[in-house]
């Protein structure tokens, strides 16, 4: 969860990288806490990071929500 506070401090998308990696890598967690905090983070990042995270990011994110959906 705190992961997804970072967004709005970040002015180079580059740097979310990393992050993003480490939040979409567990999106499969068989814990549900884990699975929601990993959607948390992708929608106040996006929201945060707009429009470049979209630009950037667009089809790995639809990739996973559609699963975790």
């Amino acid at each position: 969860m705190a992961l997804s506070q970072v967004g709005e401090y970040i002015d180079d998308i580059s740097i979310i990288q990393p992050i993003m990696e480490m939040v979409l890598a567990l999106h499969d967690s068989p814990v549900s806490r884990i699975r929601h905090s990993v959607c948390h983070c992708i929608g106040q990042i996006s929201d945060d990071m707009n429009p470049k995270f979209q630009e950037i990011y667009c089809e790995r994110v639809l990739t996973v929500m559609a699963k975790l959906l």
